[in-house]
């Protein structure tokens, strides 16, 4: 994996930003981790309610979502 995105003025590369949403709390964590370490800007939720909720204050390059999840679904969340 590498970063995306162009750093602007800077020249300097942009981070990308990734959501990654997943009920499953170990998998989320791996995930999000293995991102870090490639030097993505990742976050994790383990809720499409708590992704929305994140949504609203980043804005995020990618999203990683489960398809199902308890209450909202991964369609849901992204619809």
């Amino acid at each position: 994996m590498g970063q995306a995105g162009s750093g602007g003025l800077t020249g300097a590369p942009r981070v990308a930003r990734v959501l990654v949403v997943d009920d499953e709390e170990n998998l989320n964590w791996s995930l999000v981790t293995s991102l870090r370490r490639e030097q993505y800007a990742a976050d994790g939720a383990l809720t499409a309610e708590d992704a929305r909720r994140r949504m609203v204050d980043v804005n995020y390059d990618c999203i990683v979502s489960d398809i199902q999840m308890p209450g909202m679904d991964g369609f849901q969340l992204l619809s």
